[in-house]
């Protein structure tokens, strides 16, 4: 399994790509369609089977409509209201490109936030940032989903998962789980009522 990433627009939006032999897999096709093209190619576009939206923020689907002409299917949460081929309406796991995908439903952010685990590698969308986390301050954000999404789905996972957020908002692209429970300030609280309070101030 391969995973690229790009950098995208003022929001510094990633968009990831992961090829195997069987095919190529977008997630969150954002701005910069001339970026995403120079790392597949025109040709190695062809093989891309499905698009995953970790959730249905303009800036993490615009390019849906464009790279959708090559073919492939969309897979995105139930509650998303974009166009989209297989729905996510729980926890489950399903056999894309030769790979197990796991996705998992996380709110807090917005109520369609769900994350994606291959191997060991976590697409985080705006769950989970390296250091940061994602705004709980949006119409549909809730801080008591977004902490209960992040102590009882990720941080259960094991330390050596690497985190591929979506968007470029940490000292670097990348990070493990492990890391992410020293570092990141929103990993080390107590209780729920110690996050909500400390979202609050």
């Amino acid at each position: 399994m391969k995973i690229d990433a790009v950098e995208n627009g003022s929001l510094n939006n990633y968009t990831y790509a992961v090829e195997t032999v069987e095919g190529a897999i977008l997630i969150d096709p954002s701005l910069g369609t001339d970026k995403i093209m120079n790392i597949l190619g025109n040709e190695r576009v062809k093989r891309i089977k499905y698009i995953i939206n970790t959730h249905s923020h303009f800036d993490h689907i615009v390019n849906n409509p464009f790279i959708e002409k090559s073919g492939c299917m969309v897979i995105a949460n139930g509650l998303s209201d974009i166009r989209k081929d297989i729905s996510i309406n729980m926890d489950s796991t399903i056999k894309l490109i030769g790979i197990e995908v796991k996705f998992i439903l996380t709110p807090g952010h917005s109520n369609d936030s769900m994350v994606i685990l291959m191997n060991n590698n976590l697409f985080t969308g705006d769950t989970l940032f390296v250091e940061e986390i994602g705004r709980v301050d949006l119409p549909e954000s809730s801080p008591e989903e977004m902490y209960r999404s992040l102590y009882k789905k990720i941080m259960v996972m094991p330390d050596e998962t690497v985190i591929y957020p979506g968007h470029n908002y940490g000292p670097t692209p990348t990070s493990t789980l492990g890391r992410e429970k020293k570092k990141n300030p929103w990993l080390s609280c107590n209780s729920e009522q110690e996050f909500i309070k400390k979202i609050s101030e």
